[in-house]
């Protein structure tokens, strides 16, 4: 399970879009749906507004909620006081039904600025990738956040709920995972090629793109946030022709994209099957992030990793 959220990681760094098609085809299938619309239909406002993102990319060629029920649920969950994932996610639901204006209008944009630091994941869906309002989001951020722990957490406990009754066990984590993967990329398509076009062209979005990259590879809550970083540190670095200093930030991001790898059978079992496992494992990922979750995973279960972080034979 974890080596697949890996891979993915390091897919989404070549063609965000692509991967996220991919993974969205996991769930097209009516439990899943099923699920989505119960997670909809509930008081609590990070349910409310993931059961909601999924609609708006479940049941293609037609999703499974129309624009105006959408807006009307968006603007009644804008009323309900949302947290900072809520309203990412109601960004992301606006994209794919494409009616970012009337979101706008209806205050998603406003919120996601409001609420959620104006994340370039959210915020940046609302303009071309070139034009000046993109480039006016990544400069003013403070943050990148994919919110994929929290995700993550609410598809995962929904997964094991009665509403899920249809769908197959055993697979809980990696479908919150894929699912959860699959609604937060769109957002960051555009993130990597804008900076990276800046870097010889625009010094204070080159300076910005830099900031935002420390960032995410030093406090990113999901391992696709710090791989993302040291992806976008490592370009860089090459363009300007540092090597030296790719090849460092490029062994430092290897050792985050290791740590999947390093889980032991016994840690992989206890994730799948122990009740109490999973439940500290998502109190872990929604308060500390995927890569903290993932460490005391290890600590707790074992590694088969040796001292110089690659597993052992």
């Amino acid at each position: 399970m974890i080596r697949f959220l890996l891979l993915a990681c390091a897919l989404v760094l070549a063609s965000p879009s692509a991967i996220a098609g991919k993974i969205t085809t996991l769930t097209e299938s009516a439990p899943y749906i099923e699920v989505a619309h119960w997670l909809a239909e509930q008081r609590d406002v990070e349910m409310r507004a993931v059961g909601l993102a999924a609609l708006t990319e479940m049941g293609q060629p037609d999703p499974e909620i129309e624009p105006s029920q959408y807006l009307s649920e968006a603007r009644a969950l804008l009323d309900d006081g949302p947290t900072a994932s809520a309203v990412f996610l109601l960004a992301q639901g606006c994209d794919n039904l494409e009616m970012l204006g009337a979101c706008e209008d209806a205050g998603v944009l406003d919120a996601v600025h409001r609420l959620d630091g104006g994340n370039p994941a959210a915020a940046g869906l609302f303009y071309d990738p070139d034009s000046p309002g993109y480039r006016s989001v990544l400069i003013s951020a403070r943050y990148v956040d994919d919110h994929v722990p929290d995700i993550v957490a609410t598809w995962f406990e929904a997964l094991q709920s009665d509403a899920a009754s249809g769908v197959k066990k055993g697979s809980e984590l990696l479908h919150a995972f894929s699912i959860s993967l699959a609604t937060a990329l769109p957002g960051l398509g555009a993130l990597t090629e804008r900076c990276r076009a800046a870097v010889e062209t625009d010094e204070a979005l080159d300076r910005a793109c830099q900031r935002l990259s420390e960032q995410m590879r030093a406090s990113g809550r999901s391992l696709l946030m710090r791989n993302m970083g040291y992806g976008m540190a490592v370009s860089r670095a090459e363009q300007i022709g540092d090597q030296q200093l790719a090849d460092r930030l490029r062994g430092e991001g290897n050792e985050i994209r290791r740590l999947g790898g390093c889980l032991s059978e016994s840690a992989t079992e206890a994730l799948s099957t122990q009740p109490e496992t999973q439940r500290r494992y998502l109190s872990h990922l929604r308060e500390d992030g995927e890569v903290a979750a993932t460490g005391w995973i290890l600590e707790s279960f074992g590694s088969r990793c040796g001292d110089g972080g690659d597993p052992e034979s």
